[in-house]
C-alpha cells in the first residue's frame, strides 16, 4: 500500500475540483455504493457541492486540498493488527514522520468505541441524521447512554473489589472530557455497591497566584503541576488514609487565594477517595500513595462518528466545541475568547495529559454518538458572532462547515444523567 501510495506521489497526480448537482453526486454515490457520502448528501447537501477526485475516486469536500499528491511525500504506514496508522507530519514539524508510539490502552478504548458503533448501527454523520429524520432517535439516544452506564458500573465494580486495599481513585482527562458529571455518576454506582466516596478536585488546591509558575511568554501557568500546592495535596491524602481529619481548602479564582473558610473532612471505613483533575495521572502525584493502593481513571471524548469513511472526526474538534458551549453558558467567555486559548489548553495537554495517559488503569470514552446533532444548535449562533477581523474567525468558519454536517436535534431528548448536560446545561446534578 504504501509503495502504491508513493508512486501516486511520485507522478503528483492532481486533486481535481468540480461543483456539481446533489442529484448528480447522489447518483454518482449510488451507482458506486458508497452510501456513507451518499446519506450524507442526501440529509445536509444545498442544491449544489464540491467535490474532489484522484483517478477515479470521488469525495465529498470538507475543506480545501493541496493541488496533487506531490504535496504529500512524507508520510508512513505501520501495520498495526487488525489495521495500518497512518503517521504524517505535525504542525509544529513539517518537515518529518514523528515517530510511532504504541498505546494499547487507548487502542483498546477505539476498539470498543468500534463495538459501540456496531450495536448502535451509527457510524457516520450521515447516519445520525437519518436516524433524526426517519425516527428512532430516542432508541439511539437511550442506548447511548445506556452503554455509558454500563461501563461506569463496571468501572465501579472494579474500585468496590479493590476498595479495602486501593482507597484513593486518581481520575484524569483533557478539557471538557466530561471528568465532573463522569466522578457524579461514578459516585452514584459506588454507593449503589456499598461505597461511599468522597470526591476532591485538584482545583481546591492551587498556590496563591503570585507563587504559581510562569510559561515561557512569562505569563501564569495554570497547567504547570507545580500550579498546585504539592506538598498540601500529599499531606491531605496521607492523612485521611491514616483515618485523621482534615480541613479541605477552597480557592478563589478572582482573587487568586486561598478563602479562610475550609471544610473539615475525614473518611470512615467505607470510603474512598476521588481526586480529580488533569494532573492524576502524573507520576509526581501518584507517587504520595504507594503500591498498589490505588486506581488511575482516565475520561477522554474520543468521537464514535465519522463525517465519511474518508473524512474522520478530530477528537479535539468535539472537546473545542464542548467547551465553547459550556465557557458561553456559565462562564460568561465568547466563542472568540475560547477559540484565543484553546492553542494554550491544547499545548497543556501535550505536556501534562497525554503523556501519562497510558498509565491508566481503566478508560472511559465520554463521547456520545448523537451529541453532534445537539451542540449544533448551541454552539453555530456563537461561531456566527464572530467577525472577520477576530483572529478566531477562520478556525470559527471551520468548525462551523464541520457543523454543517449534521441536523439540528432538540436538547429535550437528553437524559438530566447525561454527560452532554454539563455543558449545555440543565442536568440533574449540581455543579
Amino acid at each position: 500500500l504504501q509503495r502504491r501510495m508513493e508512486e501516486l506521489v511520485s507522478r503528483d497526480l492532481p486533486f481535481l475540483k468540480q461543483e456539481v448537482e446533489v442529484e448528480h453526486a447522489l447518483d454518482l454515490f449510488a451507482s458506486r455504493n458508497e452510501w456513507d457520502r451518499y446519506n450524507l448528501l442526501k440529509y445536509v447537501g444545498g442544491p449544489r457541492v464540491v467535490l474532489y477526485r484522484l483517478l477515479d475516486c470521488y469525495n465529498l469536500a470538507q475543506g480545501p486540498l493541496v493541488p496533487g499528491a506531490g504535496y504529500l511525500h512524507i508520510f508512513s504506514l505501520v501495520h498495526y493488527p487488525p489495521g495500518l496508522v497512518l503517521l504524517f507530519p505535525r504542525r509544529n514539524a513539517p518537515d518529518s514522520v514523528p515517530p510511532f508510539t504504541e498505546q494499547k490502552k487507548l487502542f483498546q478504548i477505539y476498539s470498543e468505541q468500534r463495538e459501540w458503533s456496531r450495536l448502535l448501527d451509527v457510524d457516520s454523520a450521515g447516519k445520525l441524521d437519518r436516524a433524526i429524520v426517519k425516527g428512532g432517535i430516542d432508541n439511539l439516544i437511550w442506548l447511548s447512554e445506556g452503554l455509558h452506564e454500563k461501563k461506569i458500573a463496571f468501572i465501579a465494580d472494579t474500585v468496590t473489589r479493590g476498595a479495602a486495599d486501593s482507597r484513593v481513585v486518581f481520575l484524569a482527562g483533557p478539557s471538557s472530557s466530561g471528568k465532573t458529571t463522569f466522578a457524579k455518576r461514578l459516585t452514584i454506582q459506588l454507593m449503589a455497591n456499598g461505597v461511599n466516596p468522597v470526591v476532591l478536585s485538584l482545583d481546591t488546591y492551587y498556590l496563591p497566584r503570585a507563587r504559581m509558575p510562569k510559561d515561557e511568554g512569562g505569563n501564569t501557568d495554570f497547567d504547570s503541576i507545580h500550579a498546585l500546592d504539592l506538598e498540601l495535596i500529599r499531606a491531605q491524602v496521607r492523612d485521611l488514609l491514616a483515618g485523621r481529619s482534615i480541613e479541605v481548602p477552597r480557592y478563589d479564582f478572582k482573587t487568586g487565594l486561598r478563602d479562610r473558610e475550609t471544610t473539615p473532612l475525614r473518611l470512615e471505613r467505607n470510603q474512598v477517595v476521588i481526586l480529580e483533575g488533569i494532573h492524576c495521572m502524573n507520576p509526581e502525584l501518584t507517587c504520595m500513595v504507594c503500591g498498589d493502593a490505588h486506581l488511575k481513571v482516565y475520561v477522554s471524548a474520543l468521537t464514535q462518528l465519522n463525517l465519511d469513511v474518508v473524512n474522520r472526526v478530530p477528537t479535539s474538534s468535539v472537546r473545542l466545541i464542548r467547551r465553547i458551549v459550556r465557557d458561553h453558558q456559565f462562564r460568561g467567555f465568547t466563542a472568540g475568547q475560547t477559540l484565543a486559548k484553546w492553542p494554550l489548553v491544547r499545548r497543556g495537554e501535550d505536556r501534562n495529559i497525554f503523556p501519562y495517559q497510558e498509565q491508566a488503569d481503566l478508560m472511559f470514552n465520554s463521547a456520545l454518538v448523537y451529541e453532534m446533532a445537539v451542540l449544533k444548535g448551541y454552539v453555530e449562533p456563537l461561531l456566527l458572532d464572530i467577525d472577520e477581523d477576530d483572529p478566531a474567525y477562520t478556525r470559527a468558519r471551520q468548525l462551523l462547515h464541520f457543523t454543517s454536517n449534521f441536523l439540528f436535534l432538540l436538547p429535550d431528548y437528553v437524559p438530566l444523567t447525561s454527560i452532554l448536560r454539563e455543558f449545555i446545561g440543565g442536568s440533574g446534578f449540581s455543579y
